[in-house]
């Protein structure tokens, strides 16, 4: 279920008001923007990190007892703002948060093999294992991108990648689908391909001139209102 629907500042319901369908996949583009203006208010708190640190984490932990749950826009925003604060800490520091975090969830994993059928502790094991294997992927990731010499075109695939993941589902699921309208499945796989890199060149034209866009919206629209 989209966490997101039934907000009516999320981005996929302005997008609805537009006749627009098939942007479902686009839900956290609404935590990205909110992270963003979030930003200059952690960077005047930068030299209390330790404290904001601290504040963080006791709050974290209150929110999901009480709430039981840890998938949803303060989530989202509260591992934002502490990975803001990680890098900001002193190296000691840091290496005890993580093997604290690690020890975490070493006792995690072995009570809910226990089969305990404990609520709070199979929660609790399932947002710390996605945690887990999210910051595992990012440091072996990190390692390999700094030791493996990549093709030219995965360099292209990765500039891209983020237009290919906001344009692909309306082709596939959304309202511009073509499945029902080519039957030949090859045909049908090749022409959504093709629309996709349509796509994802009109936004990268959009990105490159997004300051004269908004420069000319203002100047000769806005300015008439």
């Amino acid at each position: 279920m989209n966490i997101f629907a039934k907000i009516p500042i999320s981005i996929t319901t302005y997008i609805k008001l537009c006749a627009i369908e098939g942007v479902s996949h686009l839900w956290f583009i609404k935590a990205i923007l909110l992270c963003y203006l979030l930003t200059p208010i952690l960077q005047l708190l930068r030299e209390k990190s330790l404290y904001i640190t601290i504040l963080l984490l006791v709050s974290g932990i209150l929110y999901f007892i009480l709430i039981c749950r840890f998938q949803d826009l303060f989530s989202w925003i509260w591992l934002y703002a502490l990975g803001y604060y990680f890098p900001l800490l002193e190296l000691k520091i840091r290496k005890i948060l993580v093997v604290v975090y690690l020890l975490i969830t070493l006792l995690l994993t072995y009570f809910s093999l226990l089969e305990l059928h404990e609520r709070l502790i199979i929660n609790l094991w399932h947002y710390y294992g996605g945690l887990f294997f999210c910051f595992s992927g990012i440091i072996v990731l990190r390692y390999i991108t700094s030791k493996v010499k990549f093709p030219y075109v995965i360099k292209i695939l990765d500039k891209y990648s983020f237009y290919i993941y906001i344009t692909h589902h309306i082709y596939l699921l959304g309202p511009f689908s073509i499945k029902p309208f080519i039957s030949n499945i090859s045909l049908c796989f090749l022409s959504e391909i093709v629309l996709i890199l349509i796509s994802v060149a009109i936004f990268d034209i959009l990105m490159k001139n997004c300051e004269k866009i908004i420069y000319f919206i203002e100047k000769n629209i806005i300015h008439h209102i």
